[in-house]
């Protein structure tokens, strides 16, 4: 119908469409050829192709705000629309505006709900993480795979079946931090262990995969001249390497599905996704300064 036009220039504004978006009013456009705001390109009949002999546009009320505009085209069974016509699309308008805010009110259900899953699933995995291995913490005299600790021949892969906390405090003790800021021994390998105890086994995201990162951030730190260039004190030094630590603490890695089938039903105590994301902060905070 249109492939011998090159150009269309359509007034901006002035459309039926846009009026019935402004106004909100029913525009029943008996005869396209004479409506003053039907384009003579998009009307005219060109080779026996369809032709555009009337209209009815009329808009979709929501919350009484104008959402969208129908336009209907070429009554069937008449010349034009009737004023029958006119009240059923009054009518079928203002069901679409109901149906347009029920899905969103759904939609936000959805969401509400897809952000429940993922605070439950973390409040299942704190239910199954297990509990430290030892009661009592002190920075180790001695330990296997200390030769290099802190070089970069060093591999953390190795680390694999040890106890990782022992190393980490022997990390910071070696650093000064321990002991410049008067930091109980016992006190911080519970924290580091409460940090551990928030990181899932999964397969790449571990206490492992923790351990590297926190390992990367002391030679950086220590065998680069970051810490002059960034101007880092000791205090953000710690501060980065807890970050290192604690990067993947309530990393999720499953679904809520999931956890049910691991046997954790502790998401479907609560009903409230306000109250599970409150409760879960509250475990958090609470595990870590109970460490």
């Amino acid at each position: 119908m249109l492939q011998n036009i090159n150009e269309l220039s359509l007034p901006k504004n002035c459309t039926i469409t846009d009026i019935v978006a402004k106004q909100g009013q029913i525009i029943n456009c008996k005869h396209v050829s004479r409506d003053p705001y039907a384009h003579p390109d998009i009307c005219k009949l060109k080779e026996g192709v369809w032709v555009l002999r009337n209209s009815l546009t009329f808009p979709i009320i929501m919350c009484n705000q104008i959402k969208g505009v129908i336009k209907l085209f070429n009554k069937i069974t008449a010349e034009y629309f009737t004023e029958l016509d006119e009240q059923n699309a009054d009518g079928f308008g203002l069901v679409c505006g109901v149906v347009m805010q029920s899905a969103r009110y759904y939609r936000r259900l959805e969401e509400k709900y897809m952000f429940r899953q993922i605070l439950d699933c973390m409040l299942s995995r704190q239910s199954k993480i297990p509990e430290c291995n030892l009661l009592h913490y002190k920075v180790p005299d001695s330990l296997p795979l200390v030769e290099n600790l802190l070089t970069f021949k060093f591999n953390p892969y190795d680390m694999i079946g040890h106890d990782l906390v022992s190393y980490i405090m022997l990390i910071f003790y070696k650093l000064n931090i321990l002991p410049k800021f008067k930091i109980e021994e016992d006190i911080f390998g519970r924290f580091v262990c409460g940090i551990f105890k928030a990181i899932p086994k999964l397969p790449f995201h571990n206490e492992l995969h923790s351990f590297n990162a926190f390992h990367f951030i002391v030679l950086l730190t220590s065998y680069t001249n970051i810490q002059n260039y960034c101007k880092l004190t000791l205090t953000e030094i710690l501060m980065l390497l807890i970050a290192a630590l604690a990067q993947d603490m309530d990393w999720r890695g499953a679904t809520t599905p999931f956890q049910f089938i691991r046997g954790t039903s502790l998401a479907a105590l609560y009903t409230s996704p306000g109250m599970v994301e409150k409760t879960g902060y509250i475990s958090i905070n609470t595990a870590l300064n109970n460490a």
